[in-house]
């Protein structure tokens, strides 16, 4: 576990999972870029888990024909894997534009 309570990615003083995967600025930019329809606000009310079962069933199509669920799930994972690599990998880097990794992954998978 990581022995700092602060996020890596952005500093804020306490990180938690909410904060992760929508709060955090660095992961805000990440679902702006990847879904055109998020908007700061709407996207970030209510609790973590109704707005996770919320994107997970969203059927529409997005990027070439792929279920936004399969999307946001693809996004979800990438931001997750993002600050485990921060924190437990001392080589790690970020992409400049994570974009174009996730809409290949999402493609492919």
């Amino acid at each position: 576990m990581a022995t700092d309570a602060s996020c890596p990615m952005c500093q804020c003083r306490m990180e938690d999972v909410d904060h992760l995967v929508r709060g955090c600025r660095d992961s805000i930019v990440v679902w702006e870029d990847n879904f055109e329809c998020i908007s700061s606000s709407a996207h970030f009310l209510g609790n973590l888990k109704d707005w996770f079962s919320v994107g997970l069933r969203n059927s529409k199509m997005v990027y070439d024909n792929v279920p936004s669920y399969l999307h946001f799930a693809v996004v979800f994972w990438f931001i997750w894997k993002w600050r485990c690599n921060q924190v437990f990998d001392a080589d790690f880097f970020f992409l400049s534009f994570p974009i174009f990794l996730l809409t290949d992954c999402v493609r492919i998978g």
